[in-house]
C-alpha cells in the first residue's frame, strides 16, 4: 500500500486494521496461501496475537481448476502444448530441445527479480559453450508476462539462445506455455506464492527456484531445485544438471515431471481444498 498511495492513506488504513484486530483479533481466522505465509502473518504486528489462524495449502489457481486430472495426460498434453507453440512462432521443436520457461506479470518488477534471471541465463550460456555434448541451439526460453517495451529484454540476454517473449497471456495459455517447459525457472523473492510454483507443479513441470517464499514448502530434490538466496552460481549449475539430465537419462527427468505432479496433487487437489475449507469454517465435510 505504501508505494500506491500516499503515506497519510497507508498509515490510516493502518490505524483502523489495528482497530478493528483488537477488537476481534480472537475471533479472526488468517486463511494462508501456504505455510510461508501463515509464518509470515505470525511474525506480522497485526497478526502475531491471533490464535486461531489456520492454513489453505491452496490458492485459486487456473492449474486446479483447468488442469486436475493430468497424470495419465501430461505427456501427450506436453507433446501438444509444444507443436501449438511451434506453429505459432514457425519453429520446430525436437525432442532433444530443451525448454526453459520464466514469467511474470510485470517484468519490470523487481521483486519478480528478471535481472538476477537474466544474470543467470548469461552465466548458464557461458557454461553451455565450455561444453561439446549439449549443442546451443537446443536450448530455448519461454518468457511469459508483461513489459512496457519488449525490444530491450532481448539484448541483455544471450543472442545465440532461442527466446520467445510471449508477452501477457489468459492464465489458461500461460499455464499451457509452462506445460510444455521442462523446467519452469523462479526467481521471485518476495510474494504470498508465487502462484506459477504450485501451477508448474501442477503441470509435472520441476521447479528451479531460490529458498524463498512458498518454495521450500513444495519443491524438494524428486521435484526440482532449491538454491540458497543469492547463490546465483548454485542457480546455474542447477540449470545445467536439469538440461544435463534430459541429454543423458531423459528418463529420469520425466520421473521427476511425474513427481512433481504428485507432490501438486497431494497438495492442492479439489478434495483436499475442500476438506481444509471445512476444517477452517468448522463445518461438517458432506
Amino acid at each position: 500500500i505504501g508505494e500506491r498511495i500516499s503515506p497519510y492513506y497507508s498509515k490510516m488504513k493502518f490505524d483502523q486494521m489495528k482497530q478493528i484486530f483488537s477488537l476481534y483479533g480472537e475471533q479472526i481466522h488468517y486463511v494462508g496461501a501456504s505455510d510461508f505465509s501463515l509464518r509470515q502473518a505470525k511474525s506480522s504486528y497485526l497478526l502475531r496475537n491471533i490464535k486461531q489462524s489456520k492454513c489453505l495449502l491452496q490458492m485459486e489457481n487456473s492449474s486446479t481448476i483447468s488442469f486436475e486430472n493430468l497424470e495419465k495426460e501430461n505427456l501427450r498434453y506436453r507433446q501438444g502444448a509444444l507443436r501449438t507453440l511451434g506453429q505459432q512462432f514457425n519453429v520446430t521443436f525436437s525432442e532433444n530441445t530443451f525448454i526453459f520457461c520464466w514469467s511474470a506479470m510485470d517484468f519490470s518488477e523487481k521483486r519478480k527479480g528478471f535481472q538476477k534471471f537474466a544474470d543467470s541465463v548469461w552465466k548458464f550460456y557461458h557454461k553451455l559453450m565450455q561444453q561439446d555434448k549439449i549443442k546451443i541451439e537446443d536450448v530455448v526460453f519461454f518468457l511469459v508476462g508483461g513489459y512496457e517495451e519488449f525490444a530491450t529484454i532481448l539484448p541483455v540476454l544471450p543472442g545465440d539462445i532461442r527466446t520467445f517473449i510471449l508477452g501477457k497471456r489468459s492464465p489458461a495459455h500461460a499455464i499451457s506455455v509452462v506445460g510444455a517447459s521442462d523446467v519452469y525457472c523462479c526467481t521471485t523473492s518476495e510474494d504470498a506464492g508465487p502462484r506459477t510454483v504450485s501451477e508448474s507443479l501442477g503441470m509435472g513441470t520441476p521447479v528451479i527456484s531460490f529458498d524463498d517464499c512458498i518454495a521450500p514448502d513444495l519443491i524438494d530434490e524428486k521435484s526440482g531445485w532449491i538454491i540458497k538466496p543469492g547463490d546465483a552460481e548454485g542457480y546455474v549449475d542447477a540449470m545445467m544438471k536439469a538440461v544435463k539430465l534430459k541429454h543423458n537419462t531423459p528418463e529420469k527427468l520425466k520421473e521427476m515431471s511425474m513427481r512433481s505432479y504428485e507432490s501438486y496433487s497431494k497438495n492442492y487437489s479439489i478434495e483436499n481444498l475442500k476438506k481444509q475449507w471445512y476444517d477452517c469454517l468448522e463445518l461438517e465435510n458432506k
